[in-house]
């Protein structure tokens, strides 16, 4: 299993890990403005290729976000369809900075475009100043928020359905 780790540096005040594991976006605050967050995989991936990621990037905006996502299977089959997927979300996030929203476009389009294929997604977008940060799960576990001297906790994040996942009918 691999954990991602997001910690805030060249600042005061609390960083964020989000282990590996669309819903509506939660808030969550943090005291004092960090100037950047680092992101890593522990341990370093290693092996063949696969469908697991992360990705950080910058909206034009300012807002910074963070991804993590695991498409089922394994093997290059799973690493092409992981890298569409990252693909789609980036040019998503172009157009709303809803995370819900991206990720139940994300959803629609993997159910037209790659029917079977399943994934969980866990999509961030911060605030400029770090401070503040709105999130969706699809079917992923919940961040981990880390704070320095306090004990981590797993943010209060409601989890949707796996990206993927088709629904009957009668469900929805």
């Amino acid at each position: 299993m691999i954990y991602y780790y997001f910690t805030r540096v060249a600042g005061t005040g609390a960083g964020c890990s989000v282990g590996q594991g669309a819903g509506a976006a939660r808030s969550q605050r943090r005291e004092g403005p960090p100037r950047t967050v680092r992101a890593w995989p522990w341990p370093w991936p290693s092996g063949p290729p696969g469908g697991d990621w992360y990705d950080v990037f910058t909206l034009p905006s300012g807002q910074v976000c963070v991804t993590v996502g695991d498409v089922a299977g394994s093997g290059l089959p799973a690493a092409v369809i992981m890298g569409r997927m990252r693909s789609s979300l980036r040019s998503y996030a172009l157009e709303t900075t809803d995370p819900a929203e991206v990720l139940g476009r994300l959803d629609r389009k993997m159910q037209h475009f790659e029917a079977g294929a399943l994934a969980t997604v866990l999509y961030a977008v911060f605030d400029p100043g770090l401070d503040r940060m709105r999130v969706a799960s699809a079917g992923h576990f919940p961040p981990v928020i880390a704070q320095p001297g306090q004990p981590a906790e797993l943010a209060e994040v409601r989890t949707g359905l796996m990206i993927g996942l088709p629904l009957t009918h009668s469900a929805r």
